[in-house]
């Protein structure tokens, strides 16, 4: 049972798990704040390099890029002067990741010598849009008084170890327990 349960573990690490990230960007001379989460299915923060969704077009040239992966994304702007409200994934044409070098995405990511950018781009109009390097704007494609955010905070949000994991780990707590009962 013990080489059961440990296959099935080593075998669930390898494949990509889809891993949420809490979002907080602040106003840049503003008082507008936004904040989210982002689900990504793929493993990219341990290798260098520009990722992005297979956006439709007119993005069509950054398909080049590898992907993302993102599987979920939703951002709230609040206290904005335009463009306030909740917008989600399919509000959103690509989402641009640039790593200079490996990150350690179990901690807080802003800040990080790895990261370069992180953004994204509006599909909806009034849905936030990239500005520059970790920068957005409110209200994408409307006139009026939009303003800038940056990115303050791309950090893991903690989640309950898969069934799989404490399968795993009561298996080698039980087998621990046997092998000292077996030296007494």
């Amino acid at each position: 049972m013990l080489a059961a349960a440990m296959s099935f573990g080593l075998a669930t690490a390898a494949q990509a798990i889809p891993t949420t990230y809490s979002l907080e960007w602040v106003g840049v001379g503003n008082a507008a704040k936004a904040s989210g989460t982002i689900t990504i299915d793929d493993i990219v923060f341990d290798t260098a390099g520009n990722f992005s969704t297979s956006p439709p077009a007119p993005f069509s040239a950054s398909s080049a890029f590898p992907g993302l992966g993102v599987t979920d994304f939703s951002i709230t702007v609040t206290d904005a002067t335009i463009g306030n409200g909740t917008f989600g994934f399919a509000d959103f044409a690509l989402f641009y990741l640039v790593l200079g070098a490996p990150v350690d995405d179990s901690v807080e990511m802003v800040g990080q010598a790895g990261l370069l950018d992180f953004n994204i781009f509006a599909m909806t109009t009034g849905a936030p849009n990239a500005d520059y390097d970790f920068l957005i704007k409110t209200a994408s494609n409307l006139t009026g008084d939009t303003e800038t955010l940056e990115l303050a905070s791309f950090s893991p949000v903690s989640v309950p170890i898969p069934a799989g994991g404490l399968l795993l780990l009561s298996a080698l707590g039980a087998y621990a327990i046997g092998r000292k009962a077996q030296r007494t």
